[in-house]
């Protein structure tokens, strides 16, 4: 009985070790969460990047409504009142984005982005 105890601890850290793993790459290159916002040409920056010149923060809003900022940069300014859908990574932030028409939100982030 004494022989298994260090067995089984070494299972238990192999086992932490591996879901950390799995964790750490799924917030690198999973699909990423749907966040939508409005675009506010107000908002845009010069990025100091020269592939992509002009950077958006904007308040984005999850599938039930909550809401978080986002931050990504762009080629080109976006049209002024767009409304996209952005892919977001934990890690890496907005991976893609898309623009969408309004009948295509959720409910409750129509109803987060009527009261902006």
């Amino acid at each position: 009985m004494k022989a298994a105890k260090p067995v089984i601890i070494m299972f238990a850290a192999l086992a932490i070790v591996m879901l950390a793993g799995w964790a750490a790459v799924t917030a690198l290159t999973g699909e990423g969460e749907n966040r939508y916002v409005r675009v506010d040409a107000a908002c845009v920056e010069a990025s100091g990047d020269e592939d992509m010149p002009f950077e958006y923060r904007l308040s984005a809003f999850d599938e039930n409504g909550k809401e978080s900022e986002v931050s990504f940069k762009t080629v080109r300014e976006l049209r002024d009142g767009a409304l996209l859908v952005c892919k977001v990574l934990p890690v890496r932030g907005v991976i893609s984005w898309e623009e969408i028409q309004a009948e295509e939100l959720p409910a409750p982030v129509a109803d987060a982005l009527q009261a902006l």
